[in-house]
């Protein structure tokens, strides 16, 4: 009877509905959070989950530089809703910006999620470690 409790409990841990690391998320606000590279969060009562899959490029002009060009990083998401297809998103954000910005929101449903800062900034001459980025993200209700 044991062994049938510890495995009742296993499988109800590792379903489908499992909720990772929930935010409550009322209707008619404006949420930012961070995540670190893999991370997840589930926005409650909508259960929408949020992945920071990776970043996918690191061209911001580093501290260091004179830039003719700005440059921009970009990061790719994994956005799920229950009764929506999951989607791999990406999201912008230019160079020589090192507080929250307004960048051009990707809209999901009802929803519209930004970038709005990814640290640590590039230094020139330093090499920044994979698993190291901090994504701030900023999601809207429409």
């Amino acid at each position: 009877m044991a062994l049938f409790s510890i495995v009742l409990v296993f499988v109800a841990a590792c379903s489908a509905d499992s909720i990772v690391n929930p935010i409550d998320f009322p209707s008619g606000s404006t949420l930012e959070f961070t995540l670190q590279e893999e991370d997840e969060v589930t926005l409650m009562p909508d259960k929408i989950s949020i992945v920071f899959l990776a970043p996918v490029e690191e061209g911001k002009c580093p501290k260091g530089v004179a830039c003719i060009w700005q440059g921009e990083a970009k990061i790719k998401l994994r956005v799920t809703q229950p009764g929506r297809t999951s989607e791999e998103i990406r999201l912008t954000m230019p160079g020589l910006v090192q507080t929250p910005y307004a960048n051009k929101p990707f809209v999901y449903g009802k929803f519209s999620i930004v970038l709005r800062q990814l640290d640590p900034y590039p230094v020139h001459g330093e090499t920044i470690q994979k698993g190291s980025y901090r994504a701030r993200i900023a999601i809207e209700r429409r």
